[in-house]
């Protein structure tokens, strides 16, 4: 997440420019300030739940991990993902509208969709694989 983090702020900063930014409506920020909340909920909840071994495939590497059919697993099938995956487009989102007169912003709509697609890929492999 940080590098997700790190190649959109680089990609705002360096290649969008400083200048091309304004600071989003207030109902843009707090749009996206939800997904991304919701988003840190579930991950937050996921270490909770099944620690860290479990978030980091411990029991494919021999390590116990408790089974857990509560919160968050009782809201969404992959919470882990399904939050990163809200929290990229509440940032995503949030970056769009901050480069509103910029002709790049495009990429922020392709990065979030492609970042979807690799996480949405991790799930079905995961579940079925």
């Amino acid at each position: 997440k940080a590098i997700q983090l790190a190649a959109l702020l680089l990609y705002t900063f360096c290649v969008v420019g400083r200048s091309s930014l304004k600071l989003p409506p207030s109902s843009a920020l707090a749009a996206s300030a939800a997904l991304i909340l919701v988003g840190q909920a579930l991950n937050i909840a996921i270490y909770r739940a099944i620690g860290y071994n479990g978030v980091y495939y411990g029991a494919r590497l021999g390590r116990p991990v408790p089974w857990c059919h509560g919160f968050p697993f009782n809201v969404v099938a992959h919470p882990q993902y399904v939050g990163a995956v809200l929290q990229i487009w509440g940032g995503a989102f949030a970056l769009w509208m901050a480069a509103e007169h910029s002709p790049l912003r495009a990429v922020y709509k392709w990065l979030a969709l492609w970042w979807t697609a690799c996480y949405a890929h991790s799930a079905y492999v995961e579940q079925y694989l």
